[in-house]
């Protein structure tokens, strides 16, 4: 019989949370696949992580980054969690994900408080290209353009 051997790939760092801060409503955790030794891992948080992977030692991180909301979608927030649905390279050249994320108004009118009624959330969803090969680097996280 087989059974599943299973271990560490690699250990995402947890973001400081302060009192102060406001809370955005983070997303589940997502890993898509690019290649056999390639995958992009959203942690919920915001930001995503491009890891090598390697047969019997730890992936290697090769650089991470965050989705920066351009001014134009007047979002609230300039960084946001989201999702990260799929990846792949149908060329070689690069890598074509899609992302989701809630969408943060900057005017949104404040519920009545003794209301009981939620205001449907509104997300956005984005495409975004990595230029390939991504080149390892110290400076984390970057931002990506959508």
């Amino acid at each position: 019989t087989l059974s599943p051997t299973i271990r560490v790939l690699y250990e995402l760092p947890r973001p400081i949370q302060t009192d102060g801060a406001e809370t955005l409503q983070r997303e589940y955790p997502s890993v898509a696949f690019v290649d056999v030794t390639s995958v992009l891992v959203s942690d919920g948080y915001g930001t995503l992580y491009a890891l090598r992977l390697h047969d019997n030692a730890p992936a290697e991180l090769l650089t991470s980054y965050e989705l920066s909301i351009p001014s134009s979608f007047e979002s609230a927030q300039s960084v946001v969690p989201f999702r990260l649905h799929q990846a792949l390279s149908p060329d070689g050249q690069g890598i074509l994900a899609v992302l989701s994320s809630k969408h943060y108004p900057k005017n949104a009118p404040e519920p009545p408080s003794k209301s009981r009624k939620l205001t449907p959330a509104k997300f956005d969803i984005w495409g975004v290209r990595f230029p390939l090969p991504i080149a390892a680097s110290s400076a984390l996280p970057r931002s990506f353009a959508t």
